[in-house]
């Protein structure tokens, strides 16, 4: 608590000390926190501008936008984000069915962690497991308000992980919704959707109950991946995800807005494959359950002023069993007192090896496992069988208070502080549990000294405990309004992504249970391998980004592009793998390019979507390879006149992972409506020859639908009273 009094003092120093300098003006603080208007952005600064104030590129998506061209997740909605990479695939191990990686401006795709992604605030970033589990996200689309992507790093407004960009998912007031909807929609690959969303209010209150299941039967065939010929009938890569939300929003007294949100996530996904040892007919199947609890706290202290408070509290836990089978020398006792106590004479043993340079106590574990061996003979190297688990449960709990003030109508700042714990559990990964706090204060300051100029300055400071050092991520920005309709905006930043609890903590070795056959009588022990972090000294990743953008609105065309340049250092490249644990800062590389997006109306009822990035990636380790592409983008034209709208619309991106994507489709949604009754008529047929995924290249295997499954059709009813 120490280090998050002196990360403190000085931004609430300034708190205190801003009541003297504030003169009357006439703003509405609250008018920078309103959805409604489309050309402001709430993420990047943490404190509400219109786009041309921004510091940095924003992409901000819609519900509208997103069910007109049929995206029914949140995954495939990134793909509208210029930069944005996402790779569809199956995975093994822990993830299963639709699985993505997911990471903006490319990088690894074995273990995409350098993208913060929030819900309504909330970080569902898995600090345990360096991941984001995108079939457990909260929300589905027909939950979100908006989702605000901040296009570069963010690190001074966020933290950790805001290393190349930032998605908030923003959420439905539960005002905004109607008293009854209800949808269902069902496609021709086996899957199907649910949803039921109730409201009432009473007084300054309103509540939303929202329900939802889904299921995807996976892919059709899967092969391996050099194979030409046929392939075998579809994995086993089911997913079905439950979801339950309760939200309440609330005024107090006119000045003080209270919203909770209480939710619950739990899932079951088959997976085929975890380790080359594994007992045939034992499938590794997964179980999940995600619990959380958000509150948000504002109140507005006059026209000029107002403090937020987050505090939120988020569970995830995972069970997963398997069996696998080994020689039974790797589940004597003395093989794992050797192999902790001095791996080289461990390893020597099992190559018929004399060990040397050793310690006595190392002579001593070593003579007692040949003793061991040679008691048992041949029935040492007998295959037993065991129950494995890859068990965990991630905690954390957030705090965060901040105060946005204008001082002058030209002149205003946001700064606060965060205090989080996170907690680990796990006896494979942790052997019991790791844990850390991380204290940051931060402040982001705007400042127009003539109508034409805006500039922000802003800044955090975080000090994780698990690396025991304090990090200082700041960002610069000058827009520049040339005209009316044109601005230009200059903007500079570093940020860093401090190693989590899987890069810094990991113990990892696995208990075998159920053992058979028993030998010596053997029924439960720990398996003779270990993967630590331990020696590794890892530093943070850093980036130093450069952004020189163009915006036009005007009456019709709004058109916005940059270029830019981000130089990476200190990576860490390497997956946290139980065969090959190491980790290091080895990594570096750059990226650099070119980004638009744009809407053009051709007629008031026919508008014009388009997004596109070239990306020129340049890294020292090929692990950094996996998510590039040169080339992405988007493009719809939609037809909308309140009663039907009719989107045409592509999705593609060059060769990533040896694949490249194209994707056509036509969305129909029809909306027919009597008094306060509404019912939509929706469908969507997509083609996508280019469906060919390849899972994890550890398992060389290719997933795929079959021929008939390219051509995808999906048909759909929603309600709403």
């Amino acid at each position: 608590m120490k280090s998050f009094a002196i990360l403190t003092l000085p931004i609430y120093g300034i708190l205190a000390s801003s009541n003297a300098f504030c003169e009357t003006n006439n703003h509405d603080i609250r008018q920078y926190r309103d959805l409604s208007n489309s050309a402001m952005a709430l993420t990047p600064a943490r404190m509400g501008q219109t786009i041309e104030d921004t510091p940095g590129s924003v992409t901000v998506l819609k519900r509208d936008q997103l069910l007109n061209q049929g995206i029914e997740t949140i995954p495939e909605a990134l793909r509208l984000v210029p930069g944005m990479s996402v790779l569809e695939t199956t995975g093994y191990s822990q993830s299963s069915g639709h699985d993505y990686r997911i990471a903006y401006h490319g990088g690894s795709a074995l273990v995409p962690r350098r993208l913060q992604v929030m819900v309504d605030g909330m970080s569902v970033y898995l600090a345990g497991l360096s991941k984001i589990d995108w079939a457990q996200l909260p929300v589905t689309v027909h939950d979100i308000e908006r989702i605000e992507v901040t296009r570069n790093p963010s690190a001074a407004s966020y933290g950790a992980n805001s290393f190349q960009a930032v998605v908030n998912i923003i959420t439905r007031h539960s005002a905004d919704v109607p008293n009854h909807e209800a949808s269902v929609q069902a496609g021709n690959r086996n899957d199907h959707f649910a949803f039921y969303r109730g409201a009432a209010g009473f007084g300054e209150t309103t509540l939303t109950f929202r329900a939802s299941q889904w299921r995807d039967n996976g892919y059709d065939e899967a092969l391996n991946a050099q194979e030409t010929g046929s392939a075998a009938p579809g994995s086993r890569d089911t997913t079905e995800v439950s979801r339950f939300l309760l939200r309440g929003d609330t005024l107090i007294q006119n000045d003080t807005e209270l919203t909770i949100q209480i939710g619950a996530v739990t899932s079951k996904s088959e997976s085929e494959y975890v380790v080359s040892r594994q007992e045939s007919g034992v499938f590794p199947d997964i179980e999940t359950e995600d619990y959380f609890f958000n509150g948000q706290l504002i109140h507005t202290h006059n026209d000029n002023s107002e403090t937020r408070m987050q505090a939120y509290w988020k569970r995830n836990t995972l069970e997963q069993d398997f069996r696998a089978c080994s020689p039974a020398v790797f589940i004597l006792p003395e093989s794992y007192a050797l192999l902790r106590a001095n791996p080289d004479y461990f390893d020597a043993l099992l190559n018929n090896q004399i060990p040397s340079g050793g310690t006595t106590e190392d002579d001593a574990l070593a003579l007692a496992l040949m003793t061991r061996v040679q008691q048992l003979g041949t029935t040492a190297f007998t295959p037993v069988c065991g129950t494995l688990n890859q068990d965990y449960k991630d905690e954390r709990q957030h705090l965060t208070v901040e105060h946005h003030r204008f001082l002058t109508p030209e002149l205003r700042w946001l700064a606060g502080a965060t205090y989080e714990q996170l907690k680990n559990t796990s006896e494979t990964y942790f052997t019991g549990y790791a844990q850390q706090s991380i204290v940051s204060g931060f402040m982001n300051v705007e400042w127009k000294p003539v109508s034409a100029l805006t500039s922000n300055i802003g800044f955090m400071a975080e000090y994780p405990e698990n690396i025991d050092e304090l990090v200082f991520s700041p960002r610069a920005s000058l827009n520049w309004h040339i005209h009316d309709t044109l601005s230009a905006r200059w903007v500079v930043n570093r940020a860093f992504r401090t190693p989590d609890l899987a890069e810094t903590d990991r113990s990892w070795n696995y208990r075998v249970r159920d053992i058979s056959p028993v030998i010596d009588g053997i029924t439960d022990s720990i398996f003779a391998d270990y993967a630590s972090s331990e020696g590794f000294n890892l530093q943070p990743e850093r980036i130093d980004a450069t952004e020189i953008g163009i915006l036009y609105q005007g009456k019709r065309l709004t058109l916005d592009s940059r270029v830019f340049y981000e130089d990476l250092d200190d990576l860490i490249t390497e997956k946290p793998a139980y065969a090959d644990f190491q980790l290091s800062n080895n990594g570096s590389g750059t990226v650099q390019g070119f980004e638009v997006s744009g809407r053009y109306p051709i007629f008031p009822e026919l508008y014009w979507d388009i997004n596109y990035s070239y990306q020129d990636h340049d890294f020292t380790s090929l692990n950094e390879q996996g998510l590039n592409s040169e080339h992405s983008g988007s493009t719809a034209l939609t037809f909308d006149n309140n009663d039907r709208t009719i989107t045409f619309s592509y999705i593609g991106h060059s060769d990533q992972m040896n694949n490249s994507l194209d994707r056509w489709k036509i969305s129909w949604r029809e909306h027919l409506r009597t008094g306060n009754t509404a019912l939509e008529l929706f469908a969507h047929i997509q083609y996508q020859p280019s469906d060919v995924i390849y899972a994890e290249p550890a398992i060389d295997l290719a997933i795929r639908y079959t021929h008939e499954h390219t051509t995808y059709a999906e048909l759909g009813i929603a309600l709403r009273l």
